[in-house]
């Protein structure tokens, strides 16, 4: 294969690459463009959870100023402060005494997100999540009346996968959704 074959051969494949990308574009954005604020930020929140550890998406944009000097002009952006997650915490109790908690429902909800995220958990009952809590002093009584306040709420924090047992003394299995976790990172970073 010459050079012209090669140059050509290369091109080629970055074309089809480019292609590519732009195919998929379309896609996505056919796909997003008739969903509300809720169920895109749901969406995008999965695609993020899925895709990202794939991808390295720090973009950074350099620039060279006048005298060819080269920067990074998101040093110079006015972008938020990084945001604190629930996984950058060692321990419950850190966790637990920066999120600040004030109702039931949000010590609830911290608990479960905590254990969920750091403990790689999928699923969780109320009796493991009130233990915990009583670990730090914050027994709550009747905890299924709080999840149930939780499944309720819109967006939804938490969902029931399953019940077992008989209707008064049956353990019930919960998991936090995306909202939920996103409610309590919002609740580290104020």
């Amino acid at each position: 294969m010459n050079e012209t074959e090669q140059n050509t051969s290369v091109t080629g494949k970055a074309l089809n690459s480019f292609n590519n990308e732009l195919e998929a574009m379309s896609v996505i954005g056919g796909a997003l463009v008739d969903l509300n604020s809720v169920e895109l930020e749901r969406v995008l929140n999965w695609v993020m959870s899925r895709f990202a550890g794939n991808v390295n998406l720090n973009n950074k944009v350099h620039e060279e100023d006048d005298n060819g000097v080269d920067y990074d002009i998101n040093k110079f952006s006015s972008k938020k402060p990084p945001q604190t997650k629930i996984e950058s915490f060692e321990t419950a109790a850190e966790f637990f005494g920066q999120a600040k908690p004030k109702t039931h429902q949000e010590k609830i909800l911290a608990i479960a997100a905590y254990k969920q995220v750091v403990g790689k958990l999928n699923q969780f009952d109320s009796a493991s999540i009130n233990k915990e809590l009583q670990n730090f002093g914050h027994k709550v009584s009747e905890i299924s009346k709080e999840f149930n306040k939780l499944i309720v709420k819109e967006p939804q924090l938490v969902v029931q996968l399953k019940k077992t047992g008989k209707a008064k003394q049956a353990r019930k299995v919960y998991k936090v959704t995306i909202a939920g976790i996103n409610y309590v990172e919002s609740m580290l970073n104020n």
